[in-house]
């Protein structure tokens, strides 16, 4: 038997309440849990991609385009303007604006002058789509000498919600390899190889 068949019309929308009621709890639960640290019980996974380029080009010289975080914006694809609170150091602040007009915010989190650089998002002023799906997100750079000049590597990491599906989609935008094309965007700027 089915509970429409047995309910009441009011029966029925105290029994929609307390399901809604019930699902705010879990939700609330999981977002706690998240909070505590065991993100590993919501199914959020860790997840890491990016990519190396070798460019005949001195780490000077590689590096003072790099660390040009706030010149972000004509590397990096669908994002259309950045503007930074000053160089590269650990706390600097940079804004970033999409192809939609949407902005957020970043923060470096470390930095070795010459050499590396992390820019975390501050995921609460990201575009809605990003924060359904992903849980923290940053990027790496790295500039080491190489046989040739230059070796760059850029790296991604972040968590992704919603199980299988948010996996899915990150595994469709990893197919667009983004590191790849912004480390090309700036060979292309450095030179040929």
């Amino acid at each position: 038997m089915i509970a429409g068949d047995v309910l009441t019309p009011l029966g029925d929308a105290l029994l929609a309440l307390v399901t809604l009621a019930v699902a705010g709890f879990a939700t609330s639960q999981a977002l706690g849990l998240h909070r505590a640290g065991d993100a590993n019980r919501l199914g959020i996974r860790r997840i890491a991609f990016g990519a190396s380029r070798e460019v005949a080009t001195a780490p000077e010289e590689a590096w003072a385009l790099v660390a040009d975080a706030a010149g972000w914006a004509q590397f990096a694809p669908g994002v259309t303007a950045t503007t930074t609170d000053g160089a590269v150091r650990e706390g600097m602040q940079r804004t970033c604006v999409d192809d939609r007009g949407r902005a957020w915010s970043e923060t470096c989190t470390s930095a070795e002058a010459g050499r590396t650089y992390r820019m975390e998002v501050d995921t609460d002023t990201w575009p809605l789509r990003h924060r359904l799906l992903l849980d923290g997100f940053g990027m790496t750079w790295e500039v080491n000498p190489a046989s040739l000049g230059t070796l760059l590597d850029l790296t991604f990491t972040g968590g992704v919600k919603l199980g299988i599906l948010g996996r899915l989609a990150m595994a469709a935008m990893a197919r667009k390899r983004p590191a790849e094309q912004i480390l090309e965007a700036y060979a292309s700027r450095l030179g040929p190889m």
